[in-house]
């Protein structure tokens, strides 16, 4: 989450967003989280059917984002929403940063399978400065798509970090446990897995 709250302020957030968030993100004093998905979507970045409308002073929200990771615990929260364009259109997608806990915003926390806990949230005329825009209006989606690929080749590369201690373990493993008087390292079954 710090990859994708931190890395959307870092590649699109103003110098004002960048000078205080930034910060105290670094500090562990502000965690974050970035709302993007929503029901209909299927992890479709350009899917996205909250909205933004111009209001006085800023853009007001409405809609629902889920499955958002850090949600339930975030102090402030970056939302993809469209201020332009049709359901599926790449252009027309603008990203705010607002509080956690903004008045119309309700979370509604919960476990994933892997023990993980998330949150969806809902957004009901949720008032957010236009100085909290994150990038430029309307062009929001390549700025998620970037941030989105470097947040998987980290998750990527963590992957294949565990993967490899593990393997190693297990190989170790089978050098150490005997069974039947010998190591069941020498077992062709699990040589071949080995």
């Amino acid at each position: 989450t710090v990859l994708l709250f931190g890395g959307l302020l870092r590649k699109g957030g103003s110098a004002e967003l960048q000078g205080e968030y930034i910060p105290r993100i670094i500090e562990g004093n502000c965690l974050g989280a970035f709302a993007y998905l929503e029901r209909q979507s299927r992890y479709e970045l350009a899917d996205v059917l909250t909205t933004a409308s111009p209001s006085a002073g800023g853009y007001r929200l409405n809609g629902e984002k889920v499955v958002v990771f850090n949600g339930a615990n975030a102090d402030q929260v970056i939302v993809s929403a469209r201020t332009s364009g049709g359901q599926n259109d790449e252009d027309g997608i603008s990203l705010f940063l607002l509080p956690a806990t903004a008045p119309g915003l309700e979370k509604l926390p919960y476990r994933m399978m892997d023990g993980q806990l998330v949150a969806n949230l809902v957004f009901r005329d949720v008032e957010v400065p236009a100085a909290n825009l994150v990038g430029e209006l309307d062009q929001g989606f390549a700025l998620m798509q970037a941030v989105v690929m470097e947040a998987n080749m980290a998750l990527a590369a963590e992957a294949l970090g565990i993967m490899g201690q593990l393997n190693a373990k297990t190989l170790e493993y089978t050098k150490t446990r005997k069974q039947f008087g010998v190591a069941i390292g020498h077992f062709q079954a699990l040589q071949h897995r080995m």
